[in-house]
């Protein structure tokens, strides 16, 4: 969970910018190999795993950047040991289990959902159920690592932050959903083709709506943030 010794426009970025950059040549990778079409299937599982790896190491540089009880200087060398100490002794059991059950709690939800619309029960159980923790992922998992579990709660309650880390969180959710939801369009078409199966049009959607929300928060930041600095050169002139 993120401290109060950071900035959050400057973490905001850096997440934005690390992720507009490595998502694109991802799901480009999944197109030219074909995994995309593995989507519900337990051969789908690296690509959850790449998208946590990746979460992960956005969330220790912004913790080793703008962290007080980490001073970090080129100079000393890279003390891999001390970093890991350090990260070690932040995670607190009881938290962990507690986004644990959050997160596993809102991947029924989306299951659940997904069947409302339409998802098989029985036949496609374990598909709906992948896609489910896919959009556990690349929606809930960034902000349980970030911001903690009461910030779960807090989105799902619908009370949002106000800090430029937050909108972005809020736009990975709101991006990664319609994509998912967009992507259902194509499914029930007559184009007879495989990739038409549930749920890999859901999955390939939520992930572009992903690298679409890095996009579009990262020039929603630079606006107001130029906003603002017009704002204040106007001012003391």
């Amino acid at each position: 969970m993120l401290r109060d010794s950071h900035t959050p426009y400057e973490s905001a970025c850096f997440y934005c910018i690390t992720s507009a950059i490595y998502t694109p040549f991802f799901i480009l990778g999944l197109f030219l190999s074909n995994a995309y079409m593995l989507a519900g299937q337990n051969s789908y599982i690296p690509v959850y795993v790449f998208i946590v790896i990746a979460e992960l190491l956005k969330y220790a540089y912004i913790q080793l950047v703008y962290h007080k009880d980490i001073t970090y200087s080129p100079k000393q060398g890279f003390k891999l040991f001390s970093i890991i100490f350090y990260f070690m002794k932040q995670i607190k059991v009881i938290e962990l289990l507690r986004n644990v059950l959050v997160m596993t709690g809102f991947a029924c939800i989306v299951f659940v959902i997904a069947v409302l619309f339409g998802a098989e029960v029985l036949a496609k159980h374990e598909e709906t159920m992948m896609f489910s923790c896919l959009i556990t992922v690349l929606t809930v998992f960034p902000i349980s690592l970030h911001q903690g579990v009461v910030s779960i709660m807090q989105f799902l309650n619908g009370i949002q932050g106000n800090d430029a880390f937050t909108q972005v969180l809020l736009r990975n959710i709101q991006f990664t959903v319609l994509g998912a939801w967009l992507g259902a369009f194509v499914i029930p078409l007559d184009w007879d083709r495989e990739w038409q199966v549930w749920p890999i049009p859901c999955s390939l959607g939520a992930l572009l709506g992903f690298a679409v929300s890095q996009v579009f928060s990262l020039v929603e930041l630079f606006t107001k943030f130029s906003g603002k600095s017009t704002k204040l050169n106007s001012k003391y002139r």
